[in-house]
């Protein structure tokens, strides 16, 4: 499955492909990242956070993993959310589904 982490980086994929956006984030001090995209061109059927240490569970990456489900330009959303309930940062994705 292909795997993005740039912004700035185009993701074309087929209809019925699979592919994942990757995310910085820090769970452990209520960090969050908070998706929006068209349901009717992408299914998101998958969520995980990977820790960069495993022993030391403080900061990972966000992956979430799509399905194209039909032909079309869209956007991916994100807003990293806060424990606070405010919103950080906020960035985006482009996908080309030809």
């Amino acid at each position: 499955m292909p795997t993005y982490i740039d912004p700035t980086q185009a993701i074309i994929a087929n209809v019925g492909d699979r592919f994942a956006i990757g995310l910085y984030v820090i769970p452990r001090v209520g960090e969050h990242w908070v998706v929006s995209f068209d349901n009717d061109i992408l299914s998101n059927p998958d969520q995980a956070i990977v820790m960069l240490d495993p022993q030391s569970p403080v900061d990972g990456t966000a992956w979430f993993m799509f399905n194209t489900l039909k032909s079309g330009d869209t956007k991916v959303s994100f807003e990293l959310i806060t424990a606070t309930d405010q919103v950080r940062t906020q960035t985006s994705f482009d996908i080309e589904i030809p």
